[in-house]
């Protein structure tokens, strides 16, 4: 490709991109600097060399030996540090997205109004379902906690059908 300036004539080429070969390049990988014009590019390269693309890799073992070699003088910059730091901001985050889309797309399940909002419901049906209605009119909404948790498996609260009562399981 030729550049004027005026009189002078200034022969310049420009790299090409690595995979293709065709256009020139306009990004580089950020692990392995190979140069790229587009995202197929990109991707077969991802493919062919098998490839990240990331300038480390976030799970990767890094030995505490390691990490005092890398560590400065003045202790400012210990880039493994700010890298397992990044990383559990990024967790974070991605948590945090993830509860508050959650309760958008669940906003109707969250109120308080609604009584069909815990699991509790199924355990203390009964024929008419008379008895649950009642305790939810009292103000009393019961959680079941998940199956797992110890918690729950100390919970024996339940309905007696031949006494026609809730025996509660209370925590003080």
């Amino acid at each position: 490709m030729e550049l004027t300036v005026g009189e002078n004539q200034i022969s310049k080429a420009l790299p090409l991109c690595e995979i293709c070969k065709n256009i020139s390049f306009k990004y580089k990988c950020s692990k392995c600097l190979l140069k790229y014009c587009s995202i197929p590019c990109l991707n077969k390269h991802k493919e062919q060399d098998n490839c990240s693309n990331r300038l480390y890799d976030p799970l990767e073992y890094v030995s505490n030996k390691d990490i005092k070699s890398l560590d400065d003088e003045k202790k400012t910059n210990n880039l493994v540090v700010k890298r397992d730091y990044e990383y559990l901001i990024g967790m974070d985050r991605t948590i945090s997205v993830a509860r508050s889309d959650f309760s958008m797309k669940n906003k109707y399940l969250n109120s308080y109004n609604n009584t069909y909002n815990n699991r509790t419901i199924n355990k203390f049906l009964t024929e008419n379902g008379m008895e649950l209605k009642f305790i939810m009119q009292r103000g009393c909404r019961c959680f079941l906690l998940p199956e797992g948790s110890s918690v729950h498996k100390r919970n024996k609260s339940r309905y007696d059908n031949k006494l026609k009562k809730f025996q509660w399981t209370m925590n003080w």
